[in-house]
């Protein structure tokens, strides 16, 4: 396409002559809003089809068209036999869009989380029943999201109390207070907690691969994009972002600054490839050990007896000393039997 004369390519990628990115199964064309760059793009790829075979399907491809007159548009529809869309698109069952992810959007996580709650809370589970759920199933919907999203720390939030209200009261929202700190479970077993996932730290972790990818100038689209639109000549450690900058570009600086308190540049560079758990391991830190935790999580107990016994060596089994101290006013009636 560089070759043509009227061809001109989008803003943000003239400098990388972009004008294509392929996914598993689609294809995204991108040039200058202006109708003759899109006719000759439309007419490139109608080449690549006829002497591959791969035809593009007109009832499930769009155009997304911004800046653009009216009169212009109506032409490119026409031409091409595409229908007029917006962004987001949705790509493997996620929004795509290059702003902000909106609470909407934020919205069908929880919604995913709190319907399969939901259908749980039928069941008369058990508290391991509810760790295991968490840790299998609940934690990885938000790991799948995680990795295509930078996702806001009010959704973030919104995860962890809908995972620790399903662990204490079995429902997906409970004004029921826990028995031990969300924090304290999220530590590992040799820690003394159940070794959830703090997912704030995670989302950092994640994150990390972007500043990762920067520092080490890998070799693919998205470093050479940003490179050429906001690094340009400067250096990666010592960037700051214009007030102009966008949101998850922001994000990722922030994200920087966060894991230079931990890691050295050298050390972070020297990372191959990059690892979101080791990230995530030194984001925790390391936590005092406890001298109970191979008594608790062995082979020999049940598995309801060893969430019970984690409760009891924390003193936080609901006893009648327990409410006594809390000073709970307790109506029991005792029966004793007559010998």
């Amino acid at each position: 396409m560089s070759g043509l004369q009227h061809f001109q390519y989008h803003p943000r990628c003239s400098q990388l002559q972009l004008t294509h990115l392929c996914f598993a199964d689609g294809l995204i064309l991108c040039c200058k809003g202006e109708f003759l760059s899109i006719y000759l793009l439309l007419q490139a790829f109608k080449l690549f089809s006829d002497s591959s075979g791969l035809q593009a399907n007109k009832a499930k491809s769009s155009i997304y068209c911004y800046g653009m007159s009216e009169d212009v548009v109506k032409r490119v529809l026409e031409v091409s036999g595409f229908s007029r869309s917006i962004l987001p698109f949705q790509y493997l069952g996620v929004p795509i869009s290059s702003k902000r992810i909106s609470a909407a959007q934020c919205g069908v996580l929880v919604e995913k989380m709190t319907a399969r709650i939901r259908i749980w809370s039928l069941r008369n589970l058990s508290y391991t029943s509810r760790v295991q759920l968490i840790n299998s199933v609940l934690m990885s919907l938000h790991m799948y999201k995680a990795q295509i999203y930078i996702l806001p720390k009010c959704e973030l939030q919104e995860i962890a109390k809908i995972c620790r209200s399903f662990l204490w009261s079995g429902k997906p929202f409970s004004q029921k207070p826990s028995n031990v700190a969300w924090d304290s479970t999220c530590m590992d077993k040799s820690a003394g907690g159940l070794g959830f996932r703090n997912v704030l730290l995670w989302n950092v972790a994640n994150t990390g691969k972007y500043v990762w990818s920067l520092a080490t100038n890998q070799a693919n689209v998205w470093t050479k994009w940003v490179t050429s639109v906001y690094l340009k000549d400067g250096v990666w450690l010592d960037y700051q972002p214009s007030v102009a900058a966008s949101w998850y570009w922001k994000k990722v600086y922030a994200t920087k600054e966060k894991l230079k308190l931990h890691f050295s540049y050298a050390e972070l560079c020297s990372m191959q490839p990059y690892f979101v758990k080791q990230v995530y391991e030194k984001l925790v830190g390391d936590k005092p050990k406890v001298h109970w935790d191979k008594m608790v999580w062995n082979r020999l107990n049940t598995s309801k007896h060893r969430f019970i016994c984690w409760l009891a060596v924390q003193q936080r089994l609901q006893t009648t000393a327990r409410f006594a101290s809390m000073l709970v006013l307790l109506l029991l009636a005792y029966f004793v039997g007559k010998g």
